[in-house]
């Protein structure tokens, strides 16, 4: 709880139901991380490298993810309702089923990324905004 791995390198690493609550990981590399599982709760992931990790299906409720490359990551079931997301990017991601209700998501940079709803943001005006699902798991 609460660990300090700011700018850690932990590409490749398996977190799969590690207790991550608190955790400053800013400007980490968690590349290709298995995060299944982990508890992401009031983490601090500004500015991580997210490119192809796995947080499915649990995930970052009240997370910050300002920042972060989330460049296809598998988002899939992921719980981020109330997550601060704002200016990170979201390419090639999946976010099917994600719960995302209410998560900030100011000048996120969408590109051909699954939507909670399995539509893709290209199709959508290069956004996921207007197919998230609520807190009751409803689009």
């Amino acid at each position: 709880r609460g660990a300090d791995l700011y700018g850690a390198n932990l590409s490749e690493a398996d977190l799969m139901g590690a207790y991550l609550n608190n955790a400053s990981m800013i400007f980490a590399n968690l590349g290709e991380a298995r995060l299944s599982g982990a508890d992401l709760s009031y983490a601090m992931l500004n500015g991580a490298n997210l490119s192809n990790a796995d947080l499915s299906p649990d995930g970052s409720i009240n997370t910050n993810l300002r920042y972060a490359v989330l460049a296809g990551a598998n988002l899939s079931n992921a719980d981020l309702r109330y997550a601060e997301m704002q200016f990170s990017v979201l390419h090639n991601a999946n976010l099917t089923d994600a719960r995302m209700y209410r998560a900030w998501l100011d000048y996120v940079h969408w590109w051909d990324t699954i939507c909670p709803n399995e539509t893709n943001s290209n199709d959508n005006g290069y956004t996921c905004e207007h197919d998230l699902i609520d807190e009751d798991g409803i689009v």
